[in-house]
C-alpha cells in the first residue's frame, strides 16, 4: 500500500524517512544500518508536478549528505508525486551527487498533495 503524502502549501517540515523490510509478517527497521553505512548510501527525493525543495540535514563521516533526515519546503497548492530513491554508492559518493550515480537499492513513487 502506498499512501498519499498530504502537506500544507507554503510550509516547512522537518522529516525523517524509515526503511522497513517486512518478510513473513516480521518487520525489520533497516534505517540504522543505512545510516551507519552512510558513506555508501544517499536518499533522493525527486518531485514531479509540485514545487518542493528538499534539504538533507544529516551527514556521513565524510560530511556528505545521507538524506534520512531532511527539511521539506512546499510550494503552492498542487498534486503530483515524489520519487524516493535510495542509491548505493560504495567508493564513489561525493558532496553533490546526481540521483543517477550508483545503483538503486530502492525506487518508489509516492503521490503528494499540497493543500
Amino acid at each position: 500500500r502506498i499512501d498519499t503524502i498530504r502537506l500544507a502549501a507554503a510550509q516547512t517540515y522537518t522529516t525523517e524517512i524509515r526503511f522497513i523490510n517486512i518478510v513473513n509478517g516480521v518487520e525489520k527497521d533497516l534505517t540504522p544500518s543505512i545510516a551507519s553505512q552512510g558513506r555508501a548510501h544517499e536518499v533522493f527525493f525527486i518531485p514531479a508536478s509540485v514545487q518542493l525543495m528538499v534539504t538533507k540535514t544529516d551527514r556521513d563521516q565524510s560530511g556528505f549528505p545521507i538524506g534520512i533526515s531532511s527539511t521539506w519546503q512546499t510550494g503552492p497548492t498542487a498534486l503530483g508525486s515524489v520519487q524516493v530513491r535510495l542509491m548505493h554508492k560504495t567508493g564513489i559518493k561525493g558532496p553533490a551527487d546526481s540521483p543517477d550515480l550508483g545503483h538503486s537499492d530502492l525506487q518508489l513513487f509516492m503521490p503528494i498533495r499540497l493543500q
